[in-house]
């Protein structure tokens, strides 16, 4: 680590938030939304810095659940894209307070319902049809249930 010398069995912490944050690495709009600093890769947007973004850690003994959280956020983009639909927010005269620090350019976006049935919907819908059609088949008939006296539900009954 350069002159550093780390006494042994030491333990040494990385500030991922501060790494994450840093003007210096990621450039004086660091706070601003831009995904599109990643559109070349993390070493493009790091100035070939490589390690300067590590959500999971780095090395063989990184997280554990990375290749499963990103999977994860995945399917999640993906159900709500193919529920609903973006919408970016047209002027409204409404007047409503925000405490959050609101940066330049910054244009409120929302989820609004699909207006037409999309195929994934009815796909769906037509699974659970099937569904049911194939339970009402296998119906089967349960036997009368009549109440029993305590007595009777715990009478000692001799065999052989």
């Amino acid at each position: 680590m350069g002159n550093l010398i780390a006494p042994s069995k030491m333990d040494i912490l990385i500030p991922t938030v501060a790494l994450h944050h840093d003007p210096e690495i990621w450039g004086e709009d660091v706070h601003l939304f831009k995904p599109e600093r990643f559109a070349e890769r993390v070493a493009k947007a790091t100035k070939n810095n490589i390690f300067a973004f590590c959500p999971f850690s780095l090395g063989p003994r990184n997280c554990v659940g990375m290749n499963f959280a990103l999977t994860e956020i995945k399917i999640a983009l993906l159900m709500i894209l193919q529920r609903y639909r973006l919408a970016m927010h047209e002027e409204s005269t409404s007047r409503r307070k925000v405490d959050d620090e609101v940066h330049e350019g910054a244009v409120p976006a929302y989820l609004l319902d699909h207006e037409n049935t999309t195929r994934p919907k009815i796909m769906s819908n037509t699974i659970k049809q099937k569904r049911k059609e194939k339970a009402g088949k296998w119906e089967v008939p349960l036997p009368k249930v009549r109440p029993v006296a305590e007595d009777e539900m715990f009478k000692v009954i001799r065999s052989g």
